[in-house]
């Protein structure tokens, strides 16, 4: 079984690059983690009262839970589990420990895609580029009837060739 993680900015958009993913992993049982890079507040008090759930389910939009739960019915044989995670750290040796502590085998990252990161949130590609595990860069090409974003429909009108 294969572990792979993919950045996300909770877009029905950076979804592709999971689409992506499962392509180049075809007839593997994938366990997948989407992780979201944010900097946590220095005050004790926010740190006491922190959830991770919670925190979650701000960041995620209803449109977004929908799109995940489509892909994973559609590539049920091959989906083990997908599951979302936020990367807290500061540096690359808390990356490659966030790597370690969750098995990851290979990495995944958009080619040409730019995440839009949240009040506290930062891009995560930089430390995917750094690190010393297998990375795959997703191309795909949006297709023009998507005129809008972060629609469902979008998973299903980018270009099969990803």
């Amino acid at each position: 079984m294969k572990t792979v993680l993919i950045p996300t900015d909770f877009s029905i958009e950076s979804l592709n690059t999971v689409k992506g993913a499962l392509k180049q992993c075809e007839g593997e049982n994938t366990n997948l983690i989407l992780v979201y890079g944010v900097y946590l507040s220095d005050s004790i008090t926010d740190l006491l009262f922190f959830s991770k759930p919670k925190y979650l389910s701000t960041l995620q939009s209803e449109k977004f839970t929908q799109a995940c739960e489509i892909l994973k019915n559609k590539y049920d044989s091959q989906i083990h589990s997908l599951t979302i995670d936020l990367f807290t750290g500061y540096n690359q040796q808390a990356f490659e420990n966030f790597l370690a502590g969750h098995s990851v085998d290979e990495l995944f990252v958009p080619r040409s895609y730019r995440f839009k990161t949240g009040k506290r949130g930062f891009n995560l590609i930089p430390y995917f580029r750094k690190s010393s595990l297998p990375m795959t860069e997703i191309e795909w090409r949006e297709s023009n009837l998507a005129l809008g974003k972060d629609r469902l429909a979008e998973l299903f009108l980018v270009s099969e060739n990803l």
